[in-house]
């Protein structure tokens, strides 16, 4: 019996690992997502079965040899126990904090639709922030940092000059697509429901063009240093309260604006928004649209259903929308990508397969 538990019990470590791993999305766990989910009680129960194997091996051992005080099972166990006890510990607080908070604990997750393109283009947008947050707090300009490290700083430069550009970009197309399209449908269903994000729009717009001037002045070389710092300084004071402003737009948009489209438009109309939002969009924008939100979405499920919501409109431009893909991302994500994404593969590339 002992012999065949032993077996069981590493089979058990075995699939424990499995189901831990599978389960974590890119290793954002407890806390990190803005919405709890029941989901955090997986890994839970991963651990609470390898704690009772390790106690029910434990007891095994001792049965059969009493004599023995068995000291390594019994470890197993203690370790089994405690880490146990502490994940359910801090799974219980979570879910606790959430019914406390309202987070929908016991509702189930949005329904994807049509239009949740927009919704995973929020995602990329918090998740480009970020980065953005990130670059341009170790950009410095300082005779004295410039002078010790110049190429680094240069790169750096030119790594937030990328970021933000894209960004602009993606925000300038984004809102095009939210005022021309989806909130003036929306706006005909509640009137001037969403007049405050229109606003916001307008504002936002001007303020990332002033900032787009200042960007190009960081990259000007022929400028003096002094005036290349003054840009720097005056984007490090703006930009940090703009991102906390835009996280707020998001949201509010989210709240007020996505449950519009969920509940009184019928799919059909639906579609026919995102092929509207797609007409209004040139090709050379979507040639960064696309690989800005794949590239900057967190999970990869994620990026999946980004690809899966636009083919669902559009299906006559997957291969289209597949060819952006296959340019802009790394070999793995593409190898991840469209095996999730078959109908997506350019026409004549590895894997594409005629249908017809």
């Amino acid at each position: 019996c002992a012999i065949d538990f032993s077996n069981y019990y590493f089979i058990g470590i075995f699939l424990f690992l499995s189901f831990f791993w599978a389960s974590l999305p890119h290793l954002r766990f407890f806390g990190m997502d803005e919405k709890f989910g029941m989901g955090y009680w997986t890994e839970c129960f991963a651990l609470d079965t390898l704690a009772a194997c390790a106690a029910q091996y434990y007891h095994n051992n001792v049965t059969e040899n009493p004599e023995d005080d068995c000291l390594g099972s019994k470890i197993l166990m203690f370790i089994g126990l405690t880490i146990a006890a502490l994940a359910n510990m801090i799974a219980f607080l979570h879910t606790l904090t959430g019914i406390l908070q309202r987070r929908g604990v016991f509702t189930p997750e949005v329904k994807w639709g049509p239009l949740s393109f927009m919704k995973l283009t929020h995602e990329a947008f918090r998740g480009n922030m970020d980065k953005l947050r990130k670059v341009i707090d170790v950009i410095d300009l300082s005779p004295e940092a410039y002078q010790s490290n110049k190429e680094q700083q240069e790169e750096n430069l030119g790594l937030f000059a990328a970021h933000f550009s894209r960004f602009v970009t993606v925000h300038e197309e984004h809102a095009k697509h939210e005022d021309e399209v989806i909130f003036k449908i929306f706006n005909d269903y509640f009137n001037a429901h969403a007049k405050v994000y229109n606003d916001d729009h307008a504002e936002d717009h001007r303020k990332l063009e002033e900032w787009r001037i200042l960007c190009n002045k960081l990259l000007d070389s022929d400028l003096g240093m002094r005036e290349r710092q003054d840009s720097l300084e005056t984007l490090k004071k703006e930009l940090p309260p703009f991102f906390d402003h835009f996280l707020e737009h998001l949201k509010g948009e989210e709240d007020n604006l996505q449950p519009i489209g969920r509940k009184h438009l019928p799919l059909e109309v639906q579609k026919q928004i995102s092929r509207e939002t797609f007409r209004i969009t040139s090709a050379e924008k979507w040639e960064i649209i696309i690989p800005y939100i794949v590239n900057n979405l967190p999970r990869h499920g994620q990026r999946v259903r980004y690809l899966k919501v636009l083919c669902w409109s559009l299906p006559e431009h997957a291969q289209f929308i597949g060819s952006i893909v296959f340019r802009n991302v790394d070999a793995v994500m593409w190898e991840r990508l469209r095996i999730e994404t078959p109908e997506i593969i350019p026409r004549g590339a590895t894997n594409w397969k005629r249908y017809y």
